[in-house]
């Protein structure tokens, strides 16, 4: 799997990569706005090789779409970081619009819209360095700059779970579905910043990117685009059906998987801060639920048999130590 991503990078890719992790670090390490702000562009230029792979018209509009959104979201974060610096007096708008600055960053609401479109536009390759590499320094530049919990960035948060749930379940590209899976997750893993808990946040944010790589590798293997076609998954070994279905179930937070304890955690410390936003953002993951259903159902309907003829090799083994070995984390919280 590994294998066949990597021979299938030019060195124009190999190079992008190195920057791209290196301008991430020097973005995140940085003691003021300019550097942040350098370390970004530079993060953001190093991505668009692995937009720019093939000549279809699709890739061409997300490159468009993203360096548009990008260097709004730029041009914003250095005007908020001016405010910040020569302005105190408007602290609270200063830290509004930086937070405003970053969900673009991220894709989250209210700038959500061009995420799933750029999304549909990158290959599996692009898709996951967007979807997870793409978002550490921005999450983390985030955390590091924002520390009083206002209740308009509560409501941004709560409005992204919700947006994010209602516009995915009528979706039937699978990297549509997953661009909405990552806007919400991006709420969940900033909701527990709001209420004080920063270590929290990135515990969430590792662990979805840990689950959220494994799936994105089996349907870059199989050509799993649409959920309503099972023709792919019919030719999908037994042990990469049980591993996808393991991964997606326990990236929608079911329980007793891995995927539930950083939730549950959330969930916790959200009602601790506000009963009334914890049963809020419960009742809207349920939409999300949803369409992860959608996913976890062909794979189960693609194999009458799953259970019973699931050979116990590695990939087995690995899933399941993936899927369940951070479970016990819960009884130390």
């Amino acid at each position: 799997m590994l294998r066949k991503i990597a021979l299938s990078m030019t060195p124009m890719m190999w190079l992008s990569l190195f920057i791209m992790i290196t301008s991430t670090f020097m973005a995140i390490s940085s003691s003021n706005w300019f550097c942040a702000w350098v370390g970004l562009e530079i993060n953001m230029l190093s991505f668009l090789p692995f937009l720019t792979k093939s000549n279809k018209q699709k890739n061409t509009e997300a490159v468009i779409k993203y360096l548009i959104m990008q260097a709004c979201a730029s041009t914003i974060m250095l005007y908020a970081s001016y405010m910040m610096m020569f302005m105190p007096q408007y602290m609270k708008l200063s830290s509004m619009t930086l937070f405003f600055a970053f969900t673009m960053k991220l894709g989250m609401f209210p700038a959500h819209y061009w995420f799933p479109s750029v999304i549909q536009g990158c290959d599996w390759m692009g898709m996951m360095i967007l979807s997870t590499w793409q978002k550490v320094a921005p999450a983390i530049i985030l955390l590091n700059n924002i520390k009083q919990p206002y209740v308009e960035l509560t409501i941004f948060l709560i409005f992204s779970v919700l947006v994010s749930g209602l516009l995915g379940l009528n979706q039937t590209d699978v990297k549509t579905i997953m661009a909405y899976s990552s806007i919400s997750h991006m709420g969940w893993m900033l909701l527990p910043h709001m209420c004080g808990m920063t270590y929290q946040s990135l515990y969430y944010l590792i662990m979805y990117f840990m689950l959220l790589i494994p799936i994105l590798l089996i349907f870059q293997t199989y050509s799993y685009e649409n959920p309503n076609i099972s023709s792919n998954m019919m030719f999908m070994p037994m042990n990469m059906k049980f591993t996808s279905l393991l991964l997606i179930l326990s990236l929608a937070g079911l329980p007793p998987l891995s995927g539930f304890v950083p939730k549950l955690m959330v969930i916790y410390t959200v009602a601790l801060y506000n009963f009334s936003i914890m049963l809020l953002i419960v009742v809207t993951s349920c939409m999300s639920l949803l369409f992860y259903l959608k996913l976890s159902l062909n794979i189960i309907m693609s194999s009458k048999n799953l259970m019973l003829l699931l050979p116990m090799d590695k990939y087995i083994i690995m899933s399941l130590m993936m899927s369940i070995m951070f479970t016990p984390l819960l009884f130390l919280m």
